[in-house]
């Protein structure tokens, strides 16, 4: 009824059809194992091994199989030895053996059947011939018959051997459509055609190549291909999204700017995830978006700023980033900073002002004036302005006049900037 097979006898009947005991399940209604719980129509006893209730396959199965020692598939265990598992097609005898007819290796088992690296051999060849009239260009195929060979003598019991051959024909059916002599063959072009990916899944040829050709696939060409790779990628998942119009102008107008590839490609993934997450179409997105998307990615406003850019200057529209904080902020304690620059000005008055430390005098300038010690680690003598007795700070956009009080400490960092004085801490 189900599979149309010829059977002597049905296993089952419903209503006038016969259906054959292979197809038996599926016409059961399912029950709950009393093991698992789990429902199926495959519910039966084990009493081998004393359970009386019905069981599911995958509880009766933990009973009589294991993963094979030796061709590692989950098969019914024919016996363990040695604490491996051994299924019936892998568990042989070890009392009984022969002699390879090829090379005269030992064989277990009875019969005349020769050994896993004359078998090997055999079909590698047998495989290499009967492929060869694939390839247009007579070098390609004696590449393809140099690495048959190269692969047998790599590990000659290999299991699976030819399989593994055959998984890599492609590759050379490839080379063989896109080069003309094997002189042609070199890293570059190897990566511009395949890619990394691909050279990473037909690891054997390249290695293969390496040692026969001479071909080098360098570290700085390979990561140049995966970038440009990545970039391929971003461009293609975005084919049906509204907003690739937007995405392959910004494309273009980074790859004449002249970036580095892994720059770009960071670019153009900032760009994409924006235009996806604000679902932006051909027109500005709202500015409180863009600001909601920089604080869940606090990260990425770098590389958002570029993109911010091109759609102001490029697509004329009226987008932008948010302000940046001051430099000069609010202290977060102000109690706190009133004790820590009272203990700094009472150690740089200890040692005196001329002789402090670079690092207690950036101290006391930051906690004084609330500003990042980051930034002022980098300030030289442009970054102050005298004029008449007092000094300016500049800080990007803005300026600071410094209270006399703390004059003497930016002139002492003015002078250890410049590397004039010894400047080891206090």
């Amino acid at each position: 009824m189900r599979c149309t097979k010829p059977v002597p006898k049905a296993g089952r009947l419903v209503g006038e059809q016969a259906v054959c005991p292979s197809c038996v399940p599926y016409f059961k209604d399912k029950e709950h194992c009393a093991q698992c719980g789990a429902e199926s129509s495959r519910l039966s006893t084990m009493p081998s091994a004393g359970i009386d209730v019905k069981i599911c396959e995958s509880c009766r199965n933990q009973y009589t199989h294991k993963t094979c020692s030796v061709c590692r598939k989950y098969r019914k265990v024919s016996a363990i030895i040695d604490g491996r598992a051994y299924c019936n097609g892998c568990h042989v005898d070890p009392g009984v053996s022969h002699a390879c007819p090829t090379c005269a290796s030992l064989v277990f088992g009875a019969g005349q059947s020769r050994c896993r690296a004359c078998t090997n051999e055999e079909a590698i060849q047998r495989e290499v011939a009967l492929s060869q009239h694939v390839f247009e260009h007579a070098w390609a195929g004696d590449v393809w018959n140099a690495f048959g060979t190269w692969l047998y003598q790599r590990d000659p019991g290999k299991p699976r051997l030819l399989h593994v051959l055959r998984s890599h024909q492609p590759f050379f059916e490839r080379v063989d459509a896109n080069f003309q002599s094997s002189a042609e063959l070199t890293g570059v072009a190897l990566l511009r055609l395949f890619g990394t990916a691909q050279c990473r899944k037909h690891l054997l040829p390249i290695q293969f190549l390496q040692q026969s050709h001479g071909v080098v696939l360098a570290t700085q060409e390979k990561t140049q291909s995966a970038e440009s790779d990545r970039i391929a990628s971003i461009l293609v998942q975005a084919r049906r999204e509204p907003w690739v119009g937007v995405l392959d102008a910004y494309s273009e107008h980074l790859a004449a700017a002249g970036l580095a590839t892994r720059t770009s490609r960071m670019y153009l993934a900032a760009a994409a995830s924006v235009l996806r997450e604000l679902g932006v179409i051909d027109q500005p997105w709202p500015h409180s978006t863009l600001e909601g998307y920089l604080a869940k990615h606090p990260g990425a406003k770098n590389n958002v700023s570029r993109f911010v850019t091109f759609c102001r200057e490029v697509l004329r529209w009226d987008v932008r980033l948010a302000e940046p904080a001051p430099l000069v902020r609010p202290l977060d304690d102000p109690a706190r900073s009133v004790s820590k620059l009272a203990k700094s000005l009472r150690k740089a008055e200890a040692v005196g002002v001329a002789k402090a430390s670079k690092r207690l005098v950036v101290t006391v300038l930051v906690t004084a004036l609330g500003v990042s010690e980051k930034r002022f680690q980098s300030l030289n003598a442009s970054n102050f302005e005298r004029q008449a007795g007092a000094i300016t700070l500049r800080l990007d956009a803005e300026q600071i006049l410094l209270p006399p009080e703390l004059v003497p400490y930016a002139e002492r960092l003015m002078v250890l900037n410049e590397g004039t004085h010894d400047t080891e801490p206090v």
